[in-house]
């Protein structure tokens, strides 16, 4: 088992050796928006770069949903060329799955991790967004043991319990020596001052920045349309995070 393991790690690199830069969206906690800020990122970067889109939340994939994705498949040819939609490569379990639920564990969980490495084959491309699963957990360690030039993108809400879970991620990534693009706190209200504490997350990083997503009720009706979501104002307003990354180039 050590040596396939070894082997699929040599792979893995080979395969990733043409992608310029690889960002991981990340978040402590569900329901902050992680998925669709992957998804809208990485079409808005698709207007100007080759991307391409891994979704590795494997229990609650939902990127598929996301860009409308759901009947699409991968292709065979020595491995498996992810499908395109509106320019971004897409990648996700989910086109294996189905709507089955996947629930995974320990050892299962990082052998399909490795798998959907190993076999997609990205070509060259600038950016590769990774989907994360939420929390610092087991997807997370093993990530950083394969993807070892990985960025982060960490997502929160204004609530101060996520707030408070990603200021304890940035903490940890930062003493990994792992490099935090941004933060994106989602669903902000400008009507309503953010709690003390989530300016916490500011400290952890440092002088990098923390960008402000208001919450956009349209954007539930342009789920399922990639057109659709680049015209709502939660893309508009990410187009400031896609500079932050350029500028990072």
């Amino acid at each position: 088992m050590g040596e396939r393991e070894d082997i699929r790690e040599y792979v893995i690199e080979h395969r990733l050796s043409s992608v310029r830069r690889v960002i991981a969206v990340s978040g402590g906690k569900g329901g902050t928006g992680k998925s669709l800020t992957a998804a809208v990122l990485s079409l808005i970067l698709a207007e100007r770069y080759k991307v391409g889109l891994l979704d590795l939340d494997i229990s609650s994939p939902t990127v598929h949903l996301i860009l409308g994705a759901c009947c699409e498949k991968p292709i065979e040819d020595n491995g498996l060329i992810p499908p395109e939609i509106c320019g971004v490569k897409v990648m996700s379990v989910a086109f294996f799955a189905g709507e089955r639920a996947v629930p995974l564990r320990g050892s299962s969980l990082s052998d399909i991790l490795k798998e959907i490495l190993t076999i997609t084959r990205w070509g060259e491309i600038d950016f590769l967004i990774i989907d994360m699963p939420p929390g610092f957990g087991e997807a997370m360690m093993e990530l950083l043991k394969l993807v070892r030039r990985v960025e982060f993108i960490l997502v929160t809400t204004p609530s101060i319990l996520s707030a408070e879970v990603v200021r304890r991620m940035a903490c940890m990534l930062c003493e990994m020596g792992k490099r935090i693009l941004c933060v994106v706190e989602n669903m902000s209200d400008p009507e309503f001052p953010v709690h003390p504490a989530a300016g916490g997350i500011s400290g952890a990083i440092g002088e990098r920045s923390t960008f402000n997503v208001c919450f956009d009720p349209c954007v539930e009706h342009a789920i399922g349309n990639a057109e659709n979501l680049l015209k709502t104002r939660f893309a508009h307003e990410l187009r400031c995070v896609v500079e932050a990354i350029e500028s990072r180039f």
